[in-house]
């Protein structure tokens, strides 16, 4: 492949589609034009004479020259971000930005308090994304993800960021008004709230289905916060992560109280944390990740047990 020919400008064209895979995503990711983008990367092709990408339904795929590209552009990406890095806002430049991407449960519910206090004495600007779908390092949705599945990927580091335990709960208000459950057995005859199945975006969220295949749904959620509040006000049984509850459950009034029940029966996954390998020679994205790591370590009973 001869990148002599090549406008150096054009790889970061390149990278959006094959991180975003339609030329729509890649010209709103990079704000410039569908026909920029288009006509860009036919001048990169033309450039340096191969063809990178072939046109299928599903998107823009990767041809064998195009993936040897790849880890070319992916390289001078980092060198190029590398510079910006290292100054900060006593180089008389904008706050460094760092984008934390999380799934909803431990983001919105643990994370973004704990993040929005450490900012307070850090001059650094957090981009903190809440997806319902796998966070990607890859394709640039986030800078440290975290996320229910490990990840895989290449110029990844990935590491458990915690096991944590879910257990079965409803309200006090639901419990006075519905048949008493003794054991695991009573669990088929009660209401219960859940996930709306063609929504499930990680298989570690089917855990319903190790209680019964035949549950009774009354309510479902893609949110497990709105599962939550569904749960307070009384509509059934829910499974939530106890962490979730934490301090919560002293401040619920009476009636609308959350309680534990059938305590033998709890669900064990775990949240992943992954960022680029290159992480630790940004020292901004650093101090994230290991302020990420070190609260969820200091609280490691909080996501263990009730």
């Amino acid at each position: 492949m001869d990148l002599k020919n090549m406008n150096w400008n054009d790889l970061k064209f390149f990278l959006a589609l094959a991180r975003h895979r339609r030329y729509s995503h890649a010209a709103a990711s990079l704000q410039v034009t569908h026909v920029t983008m288009a006509n860009t990367i036919k001048r990169l092709e033309g450039a340096i004479e191969q063809r990178l990408f072939v046109q299928t339904k599903d998107g823009f795929r990767l041809t064998h020259e195009g993936a040897s590209l790849l880890p070319i552009a992916e390289k001078c990406e980092r060198q190029l971000r590398l510079p910006v890095g290292e100054m900060g806002p006593e180089a008389g430049i904008l706050r460094p930005s760092v984008r934390v991407g999380t799934v909803e449960g431990i983001g919105n519910s643990y994370l973004a308090e704990r993040l929005s206090s450490w900012l307070l004495n850090n001059e650094i600007e957090l981009e903190f994304v809440s997806l319902p779908k796998h966070s990607q390092i890859s394709r640039r949705d986030a800078d440290i993800c975290v996320t229910l599945e490990k990840p895989s990927g290449q110029n990844l580091i990935v590491q458990k960021l915690t096991p944590y335990k879910l257990g079965i709960f409803a309200s006090t208000n639901y419990l006075s008004s519905h048949k008493e459950i003794v054991g695991k057995d009573d669990l088929i005859d009660h209401v219960w709230i859940g996930y709306v199945d063609e929504h499930l975006f990680s298989t570690t969220l089917e855990y319903h289905k190790e209680i019964s295949e035949g549950l009774n749904f009354s309510f479902r959620s893609t949110s497990m916060i709105t599962q939550m509040e569904a749960a307070i006000s009384g509509v059934g049984l829910a499974i939530l992560p106890f962490y979730m509850l934490h301090s919560r459950l002293a401040k619920q009034k009476s009636g609308r109280k959350l309680v534990q029940v059938v305590p033998e029966v709890e669900f064990n996954r775990n949240y992943w944390i992954s960022a680029s390998t290159d992480i630790h020679r940004f020292k901004f994205m650093y101090s994230a990740w290991r302020f990420i790591k070190d609260i969820v370590h200091a609280d490691q009973k909080m996501f263990l047990r009730n």
